[in-house]
């Protein structure tokens, strides 16, 4: 079984930050990563980001490094100096054997079949909790799909009415399917899909926010 938090993002009790709270700071810049040469700095964020002891993400460092090396997976964080304050990535559904085995059923059996196929998925989203409600979570998600080369974005997160899923409907994702269950997680999940490119995406380009690094 794959990862089950490459698939969920900012939990209820640090949701990522609302749009309209842009970055200020000049120092802090959205790159693109390697996902692999930092994978456990991807590991320390999500879990200050998600209120988890570091012991509890010792195993998942396997399991980032192997999913770092998919192929066309694209990651960005949002870094200062040398310090990564959060990050997203994401890869074509094609190249995630996780997501054709736990969620292409579900969404097959919920009359979503065309969302199956040709879709980007955004698998983490993740910002330490000091540096929330500036507009990095925004910046990140948006500056990585814009990348994709597929018409649709996909993502799944906690279902409920939580500030994430509220940021993610602004960016324009709509549920897909509620109320998903994953082996081995107790809490229900949501998918949402949005097509490309994404709201927000287009709100920062009209306001001139400088995007990310794209070499």
């Amino acid at each position: 079984m794959g990862d089950i938090s490459s698939f969920s993002h900012t939990t209820r009790e640090r949701p990522v930050e609302m749009f309209g709270q842009q970055a200020s700071e000049s120092s802090i810049q959205i790159k693109r990563i390697d996902v692999a040469s930092r994978a456990l700095d991807t590991l320390r964020v999500q879990a200050q980001a998600l209120g988890m002891h570091r012991l509890a993400l010792d195993f998942r460092l396997r399991e980032r490094l192997h999913r770092s090396r998919l192929p066309g997976l694209r990651g960005y964080g949002a870094i200062e100096g040398n310090e990564l304050l959060g990050f997203t990535y994401g890869l074509s559904s094609e190249n995630s054997e996780w997501w054709r085995r736990y969620t292409v059923p579900h969404l097959r059996d919920s009359g979503n079949k065309g969302w199956t196929e040709g879709t980007f998925l955004v698998c983490e989203l993740h910002v330490l909790p000091s540096y929330q409600h500036r507009g990095l979570g925004t910046q990140l998600i948006s500056e990585l799909c814009a990348h994709a080369v597929e018409p649709r974005s996909v993502l799944s997160t906690p279902h409920g009415p939580t500030p994430a899923r509220q940021l993610y409907k602004f960016l324009g994702y709509r549920d897909l399917v509620e109320k998903v269950s994953f082996p081995g997680v107790r809490e229900p999940f949501s998918l949402m899909g949005a097509e490309l490119p994404l709201a927000a995406r287009i709100i920062l380009a009209e306001s001139g926010v400088d995007g990310a690094d794209s070499h």
